[in-house]
Formats: C-alpha cells, sequence, structure tokens
C-alpha cells in the first residue's frame, strides 16, 4: 500500500481521465454548475485533511482514503468534462455574407484549402467552423480575417455502419458546422496585424522551409527533411506515406514525443560538460528547456509538439536538481495540467500515443537496454536508441492494435533500421538551417542530409513491399486492449518487484476477469447474425455475419471498405467479386436479396419471395400485383442510381403506400435476423 502512496499523481490523473471519459461519452450536461464546482472544492478540501495520515493510518483507512480520493478525481473530471458538452450552438445555416479569423494553420489538401475559422453564432457567442476554400491558398496566415458568402451545413456523420464517425471527432472539438467557398476571387482577406506567438511561429517555420526548397533536395527527400525537422508533412506524397506505415515506422513522420525526445538528448550530449556545479546544472536546464521550446517553435508550435515539451520540461528541472522523487509522478503531472487545461484531449489518440510511448519507455528500457552489453562506446549509443524505440512500440503496441487493426510483420525490424537515423537526421537538419549560409559547410551538409534521406526512403519502401509486410483485417476489441495492456503491465511489474508473487496473483486477477469478459462477448456473438447494406455510388456490397466472421458480397471496391468492418468482426471474406457481373439474386442463409434493374422480368418477386429488394429502376405500372405481397420485405432504392430516378421510385413507392430505405440519401443499414 505505501508502495501505491508513492505515486499520488498517478493516484490522480487515472481517475481524472476515467472521470473525463465518462462524461465526453455518455455524460449529461450538468446545471447548477457553480454549486457543483463549490461542493466539489469542500469534497476536496475534506479529503486533503487526511493526505498527511496516509503513513501513520491503518491499512483499512488507508484504502478508504485511496476510493474516496478515486471518486474525488472521477467527479472532477466527468466536471470537467461536462463542461465542454454545450450543445450545437445556433447558427443560420443559409448562405450569407460572413466574417471569420483563422485560428489554425491553413493546410493545403490537393487543389483546396482546409481552414478552421472562429465566427459567431446567432446568440453572438464565438463558436468554431471548419471552411474548405476551392483553391490552393499559400497567403492566408494565423489571426486573419476572411469575408465571403457561404452556406453552412452540420458535419456529416457516416453514411455507412462501422464507418470512421469523424464528425464525433470534430465535435469533440467544438466544431459542428462546415462551409465551402468556390472560387478564388470570392474570398476577401483582411491581413491581421495583431502580433501573435502562433502566427510568428508558423511565419518562422515558412522561412526555414523555404531554406530547405532552395538546398535541392529531391523532392520525396524535401518531404522527409520538412516532415522530420520542421513538422510540415503536406509536400509527402500519399505512395510515401503508405510506404512508412506498412513499414512500421509511420511514427516517424510525425514530429511529437520521439523528436522532441531526441532532441533533449542531443542537447543534453551538447551541455555534458556543464555538470560539476550547482549552478552550472541549473544554467545547463535553462539552455535545454530554451533549445526543446525553440524546436517546438521552428515547428510551428502544433498541438503534438507542444505537448511533447511541455511532458519533458517537467523532467529537466528535476533531473537537474537531483530530485529524488519517480519519473510516473513527472509523467502524470503534466498530463494532469494538460488535461485540467483542456479535457478532451483524454481522447486525443496523438495524447494518448505521446503517453503511451513515454510511459513503455520508463517501464521497459531498463530491462532492454541490459539485454545487451558492450565496451565500445558507439554501439552501446545505438543500442540505447534502438532500446527506446523497442519500448515505446511496446508501450503503443495496444493502442495501434486497437485503433488502426493492423500489424506490420516487420515493424520491429524496420524500426531497428529507421529510427536511429533520426537522432543523426534530425542533428543535420538542425546543422544546415544554422549554417547553410557558410561555402562548403552547408553543401557538406546537405550532401549528408540527402544521403541519409536516400537511405530511409529506401529502407522504408524497401521492407513496406517484401511479402506480407502488414497483417490486416482483424478486430482488436478495448477487452483486448485491456487484456495485452494488463499483460505488459504485470510484466514490468514483475520484473521490477522484489516480492513476485504479488504483482503475478494481481497480474493473473485481472487476465482472469478481461478473459472471462472476453469469452461471454465471443459466445454473444457466436449466437448472432446480421445482414447489411453498404451504399456506394458504383453499387451496393452485401454483408452476412455469423458471430465473429463477415462475409462480403460484392466488387472488388469492397476490400477497401471492408476495413471499416474490422472494428466489429475478426475474419473478412470477400465471398463474391461482381466486378464484372453483378448479381440480380443472392440467397445466404435463408436470407433471399433480389435486385431490380432496367430489364427485370414480372415474375421475379412472386418467384423469389425476397426478404431484401432493392430497386433501380422507375417502378412499371403494371407490377402492382406483385407490390402487394411485400408487407414483409424491406425495401431500398440503390445509391448507385441518378438523383431523379431516385426520386421518381420515391414517389411510386409512396403512392403504394410501401416503406421503404434510400441508400442515397441516407446511407447503408445493417440489422440482426
Amino acid at each position: 500500500m505505501r508502495r501505491l502512496l508513492a505515486y499520488p499523481m498517478v493516484l490522480s490523473v487515472v481517475p481524472l481521465s476515467l472521470g473525463i471519459m465518462a462524461a465526453l461519452s455518455f455524460g449529461l450536461v450538468i446545471e447548477n454548475s457553480q454549486s457543483w464546482t463549490i461542493g466539489l472544492i469542500a469534497s476536496l478540501l475534506i479529503i486533503l485533511v487526511f493526505f498527511n495520515r496516509w503513513y501513520s493510518t491503518t491499512s483499512f483507512k488507508a484504502i478508504l482514503q485511496l476510493v474516496l480520493v478515486f471518486i474525488l478525481f472521477a467527479s472532477i473530471g466527468f466536471y470537467n468534462g461536462n463542461s465542454l458538452k454545450k450543445g450545437k450552438p445556433l447558427v443560420s445555416m443559409k448562405p450569407n455574407i460572413r466574417m471569420g479569423r483563422v485560428i489554425t494553420k491553413p493546410k493545403n489538401i490537393g487543389p483546396r484549402t482546409l481552414l478552421t475559422l472562429e465566427i459567431l453564432d446567432s446568440n453572438g457567442q464565438h463558436m468554431n467552423i471548419q471552411l474548405w476554400l476551392d483553391t490552393s491558398r499559400n497567403d492566408i496566415s494565423v489571426g486573419d480575417q476572411l469575408i465571403s458568402s457561404y452556406a453552412l451545413t452540420p458535419t456529416k456523420k457516416p453514411k455507412n455502419p462501422y464507418s470512421l464517425d469523424f464528425s464525433s471527432i470534430l465535435e469533440r472539438r467544438g466544431i459542428f458546422y462546415q462551409g465551402y467557398v468556390p472560387g478564388r476571387d470570392s474570398i476577401l482577406v483582411i491581413s491581421s496585424n495583431k502580433w501573435s506567438i502562433l502566427k510568428w511561429a508558423q511565419s518562422v517555420q515558412d522561412r526555414l522551409l523555404n531554406v530547405f526548397k532552395e538546398a535541392g533536395f529531391k523532392d520525396e527527400n524535401l518531404a522527409l527533411v520538412s516532415a522530420l525537422t520542421l513538422g510540415y508533412k503536406s509536400d509527402m506524397q500519399t505512395d510515401q506515406k503508405e510506404a512508412f506505415s506498412k513499414a512500421g515506422v509511420i511514427h516517424v513522420l510525425a514530429v511529437s514525443g520521439l523528436h522532441v525526445g531526441i532532441v533533449l538528448l542531443l542537447l543534453r550530449l551538447t551541455f555534458f560538460w556543464m555538470n560539476k556545479s550547482k549552478g552550472l546544472r541549473t544554467l545547463r536546464s535553462v539552455l535545454i528547456l530554451l533549445g526543446i521550446w525553440v524546436f517546438a517553435f521552428i515547428t510551428g508550435l502544433s498541438p503534438s509538439v507542444t505537448r511533447a515539451s511541455m511532458m519533458f520540461s517537467l523532467f529537466v528541472p528535476f533531473n537537474s536538481a537531483k530530485y529524488r522523487g519517480n519519473s510516473y509522478n513527472t509523467l502524470a503531472t503534466s498530463a494532469f495540467i494538460l488535461l485540467m487545461i483542456q479535457p478532451n484531449l483524454v481522447l486525443n489518440l496523438g495524447f494518448q500515443l505521446s503517453y503511451a510511448a513515454v510511459l513503455g519507455i520508463l517501464i521497459f528500457y531498463n530491462p532492454i537496454y541490459k539485454m545487451l552489453s558492450s565496451r565500445f562506446y558507439a554501439i552501446r549509443k545505438i543500442w540505447s536508441l534502438t532500446a527506446v524505440s523497442i519500448a515505446a512500440q511496446i508501450g503503443t503496441l495496444p493502442l495501434i492494435l486497437y485503433y488502426f487493426d493492423q500489424i506490420p510483420t516487420y515493424g520491429l525490424l524496420a524500426n531497428l533500421a529507421i529510427v536511429p537515423l533520426v537522432f543523426p537526421f534530425i542533428m543535420l537538419g538542425g546543422l544546415y538551417l544554422l549554417f547553410h549560409a557558410v561555402p562548403f559547410v552547408g553543401d557538406g551538409i546537405a550532401w549528408c542530409l540527402n544521403l541519409l534521406a536516400d537511405v530511409m526512403n529506401f529502407l522504408a519502401v524497401n521492407i513496406s513491399n517484401w511479402p506480407g509486410s502488414t497483417v490486416s483485417n482483424f478486430a482488436f476489441s478495448w477487452l483486448d486492449a485491456m487484456m495485452l495492456t494488463t499483460i505488459l503491465a504485470g510484466i514490468a511489474f514483475i520484473l521490477a518487484a522484489r516480492k513476485k508473487y504479488r504483482p503475478l496473483l494481481i497480474t493473473a486477477i485481472l487476465i482472469t476477469l478481461f478473459s472471462t469478459l472476453r469469452m461471454t462477448e465471443a459466445i454473444y456473438q457466436f449466437h448472432e447474425k446480421s445482414v447489411g447494406i453498404i451504399a456506394h455510388s458504383h453499387e451496393e456490397s452485401f454483408i452476412f455475419s455469423k458471430g465473429t466472421s463477415v462475409f462480403l458480397i460484392g466488387d472488388s471496391l469492397s476490400l477497401k471498405d471492408s476495413g471499416i468492418l474490422a472494428q466489429n468482426f475478426r475474419h473478412v471474406h470477400l465471398v463474391k467479386d461482381s466486378s464484372e457481373e453483378y448479381p440480380d439474386f443472392i440467397e445466404w442463409d435463408g436470407v433471399k436479396i433480389l435486385v431490380l434493374g432496367d430489364e427485370y422480368q414480372e415474375g421475379q418477386i412472386s418467384l423469389t419471395h425476397p426478404d431484401i429488394l432493392i430497386l433501380r429502376s422507375v417502378l412499371n405500372s403494371n407490377s402492382t400485383a406483385a407490390f402487394e405481397n411485400l408487407n414483409h420485405t424491406k425495401i431500398f432504392i440503390s445509391s448507385s442510381i441518378p438523383w431523379y430516378t431516385a426520386k421518381k421510385i420515391e414517389n411510386d413507392l409512396r403512392e403504394r403506400q410501401l416503406p421503404f430505405h434510400n441508400l442515397k440519401t441516407n446511407g447503408g443499414v445493417i440489422w440482426n435476423y
């Protein structure tokens, strides 16, 4: 118990996170928030009275106090999460002339530009929207005012079941509406002269980006240099991203905790000699902190780098003062501060991956590093970087499996080959920015940087092209993620504990609990059958699921869309590829589906007695008798036909008083049978 009490910030941030997640996922908007706040503060003061007695009380009292503290911080988290659920703001969605302020750096996505604007709603309150411009714009900066006429539409919900609900992600960020402006001349940009550190940081990032562009790097090398040193990924092509993703090193391209950690290591090596006195150590800490935030500044102060910089900034002074506290409390303190400022970060994937990676390093780095010893300094440093990468991967493995449903088969090998190169890559990138104007020196650094980029691209592309480079199309539920996390944490605690039986017993109990829940879920799914329709612009795909397996009938594009089902089904099979000839009649496990096209026969309905009817043409006036016996048939209007044809079919079905579902406008459906 006393070992547990040595982690007060961990004991605070865990219930805080759970409370926020509960509020954002299930919570209701709470009225009388001031009374609720006063009650929480009073409870906090009461609990704090007992803090100084933790080490002198009995175990029962200590457990009781732990439970009370857990409830308290979970309540604070729930309250903070609920404060974000203010509901959708009221605003006119008709075309109006609107003025808004750019609050994030514009993103050029293909030929269009994506902006986040702050405008006023109908009550004069500030609200955020996403605005798409029909042209690529480089003359818009953070803080600029935009005036244009456009309509607003609510963020679109996914049309097909189990698709990524991007609208929910936007709503957690307070964005409920989107707009679209066609043409370049239909928008007025008023540049802001008001100073902003974010605007300044992004202008510096643009200037440094031009320095790299003038160096004459090849396109793919320029994209890699810009991504790793400046956090600028807009120039990176899709095939280059896919190569790094399939190789299992996509995290290298996203400037975050790994890169800030490398910068921290570089700075510590640079100022290693400033460790002889307290004054020098203090100056060293100041210089290291300055270096970390300079790196965050030149990357445009992106949220991921800013979070990582804040996290590492707490480690530096404690390390300099030789503070004997533990790193887990320091890590938990940074998370606690960030979550109190911005509670919805708890559901941010970048936030979760960053802290999971650092936690993995804290837990697994030492055991991995001790597996290999060498008397050569260079080998020890290379192995140290490799051990950091492996430990970070172990920490993030449950999240990667849960969110992405794929495993890079050669991910460990790719990380062993590529991650150690990131260290000299960032170092050379920084040196080039400092000395690019120096004759011969700048050219030499650019040549080395170009060579290193060639090697990294070569390794990523070749490893991604190896047979079976990724294992995908499997489901990894939250119970699986919790079980894997428990196993990894149990291994770590067993390695660290003096008395092995306690963590072993706790781990065994938790694994048994999650295994029981997983088995219960599997039994329930085993007896579950469902059928559904995925709506495409070309043709529908049909889903038949039995237990944890799902079978698709459709054209080849269905394979790509099968990824949307992986979160709920373990095995996805393409039963029939209909890219050449689409089936008019399908029968699967007692379910009959009939597709009526332009040349359907009058007797098809009465002969087949379909459970599901897909209409792709206007009904024949002579087929009324056949449709009178469709009381138990689910009728769908195809998503592949023109809107005017769909409208005619709708009118016909309404006249016949037959219920229907329009796949074109309402999207796909799935139901149990």
